[in-house]
């Protein structure tokens, strides 16, 4: 008999073709979800657009997760019905430890907030310390509308985050070899407030259809 919540849902002989089917469901949902991994990494290894922009960490790690999730399932039964129960728990650990990794790997899901949360944090913690929070608040003298301690627009002046904000997003885009520099002494696109940023970016597309709109 099938339970739901405590409540009989069917009842079905288990020697049954019905109750074999329901006993290794998991079992055909895994043999099918191979198959589909067989595609995808296919697809893969022989698409060179994929190729191109496939990246081993978010592409190809999830499908690795789900190929070991697979045969690991398929393994727990064939040790509990050709192999005597050999190795059973080994596999099974191995198995609730790559389901795991795989629910951990699965971006914005619940096991995701474990490291987010913390890192939110770490961010809050970041900015007010580059921000000079003892000073944060006062006036500029200089410029009415920026904040000691704080950055400033190039082009209007208007108050960025912290310097040191700035140079770490500008560092970082250079390790990732992204290289926003204006030249002709504008610096770079990091430089300036996203009103500015509209702004250079209309103007770049006035010069080139040569200083005339559609």
């Amino acid at each position: 008999t099938a339970w739901f919540f405590g409540f009989p849902i069917f009842t079905f002989p288990i020697a049954a073709r019905s109750g074999f089917a329901i006993y290794h469901v998991l079992d055909f949902t895994a043999a099918l979800l191979l198959i589909g991994l067989a595609i995808a990494f296919w697809r893969r290894i022989t698409d060179m657009g994929l190729m191109s922009t496939q990246r081993f960490g978010f592409d190809l790690v999830p499908l690795i997760l789900l190929f070991a999730i697979a045969v690991t399932g398929l393994a727990l039964t064939a040790s509990s019905t050709w192999w005597e129960g050999k190795f059973y728990w080994f596999i099974a650990l191995t198995h609730e430890i790559v389901v795991v990794l795989w629910l951990l790997s699965m971006p914005f899901g619940k096991f995701f907030h474990i490291i987010q949360r913390p890192a939110s944090i770490g961010v809050t913690l970041y900015q007010q310390v580059n921000q000079d929070v003892e000073h944060y608040h006062l006036p500029d003298p200089a410029h009415a509308n920026r904040a000691i301690g704080s950055g400033a627009c190039r082009r209007c002046g208007e108050a960025l985050p912290s310097q040191q904000f700035i140079n770490d997003l500008k560092g970082v885009l250079s390790d990732l070899g992204q290289d926003y520099d204006l030249g002709e002494d504008m610096g770079q696109l990091q430089d300036y407030c996203p009103t500015c940023k509209r702004i250079l970016r209309g103007q770049a597309y006035y010069e080139m259809m040569g200083r005339r709109f559609l």
